[in-house]
């Protein structure tokens, strides 16, 4: 007589929760966007921030071109092989500034002058009244910004 094994019932330990869920205890989210960004299109945020930091999270998919190429070329090896990478006009940038007096706090992003990272994020300590410009071309940015809980 065959019998079926019970089924396993997978549970999480109590007590124990997602990375997540661990920060959002720790932050409170101000502002999120998840959309394309064309031809240096800006979007502007402001915060007046009590509770340090501001704590700005992004990720970015950049367009990619997809296409074939000859590699090995003249040799017993050579082959067609599939290729993508991203727009080499792909980039986008975040800007921190004080909205009192228009210096710049800090400043990230992805490709031109910056690295080719897609995820990344970065805090501002101090506290004060902010302007947060987000600039790009041939993107999609996923943006969050928290601060700290009060």
């Amino acid at each position: 007589m065959e019998t079926t094994p019970a089924p396993v019932m997978a549970t999480t330990p109590s007590g124990s929760q997602t990375y997540e869920e661990k920060y959002m205890e720790t932050y409170t989210q101000v502002y999120s966007i998840n959309r394309a960004f064309v031809g240096g299109q800006k979007e502007i945020f402001t915060q007046i921030l009590n509770t340090p930091p501001l704590y700005i999270k992004f990720n970015i998919t950049p367009k990619y071109y997809y296409g074939e190429k000859t590699v090995d070329i003249g040799l017993h090896s050579e082959r067609i092989v599939n290729t993508s990478y991203p727009s080499p006009n792909a980039w986008f940038l975040v800007k921190v500034y004080d909205a009192g007096n228009s210096e710049l706090a800090e400043e990230q992003g992805f490709n031109k002058q910056h690295g080719v990272t897609t995820k990344q994020e970065f805090m501002i300590r101090a506290p004060g009244n902010y302007r947060v410009e987000m600039s790009g071309n041939e993107v999609i940015a996923e943006v969050r910004i928290l601060t700290g809980k009060s």
